[in-house]
């Protein structure tokens, strides 16, 4: 148990440095020989040799998701903040009688949280059935516009 332990941290170690490499701009190719040329050096357990890409993709790889995971908690950490703030702002508002900034910090709420959506507008027929398209004939059509636009009718006359 206590060499998986050792094992463990030493992954947590070699993760750590390769995060600190990656985010200094350093590629997957490069990693390796700076690692091996490490305080101590990090290299391969099996080979005693640079560690390999693929080992070091992998740990980018988890390294990502747990930044990932991370700057999720952080956001939602940080959108919990705001909206108590703007929560108690609103409050305020209120016991002051401020109606426009209740409804300003209303506006910012719904806008934090999304649901502030467009409104969807459709057209529909009677009874919000479906709308029925009717085709004219060129007489028809030509009949319709005559009574929508009188002075066109005229004007062709």
């Amino acid at each position: 148990m206590a060499r998986n332990n050792g094992i463990h941290t030493n992954i947590l170690f070699r993760r750590e440095v390769i995060a600190k490499l990656y985010l200094q701009g350093y590629t997957v190719r490069k990693i390796p020989e700076l690692l091996a040329i490490h305080k101590p050096p990090i290299l391969s357990r099996q080979t005693g040799g640079n560690l390999s890409k693929s080992i070091i993709a992998k740990d980018l790889e988890v390294l990502r998701e747990q930044w990932r995971e991370k700057s999720t908690e952080f956001i939602g950490e940080q959108v919990a903040e705001e909206l108590a703030t703007l929560r108690l702002t609103q409050h305020e508002a209120w016991k002051r009688g401020d109606l426009d900034n209740v409804l300003k910090a209303h506006d910012r709420i719904a806008k934090l949280l999304g649901t502030n959506a467009p409104a969807r507008r459709e057209l529909s027929g009677p009874g919000g059935g479906p709308v029925e398209i009717t085709s004219f004939t060129p007489e028809q059509a030509a009949d319709l516009m005559r009574h929508l636009i009188p002075e066109r009718a005229e004007d062709d006359e």
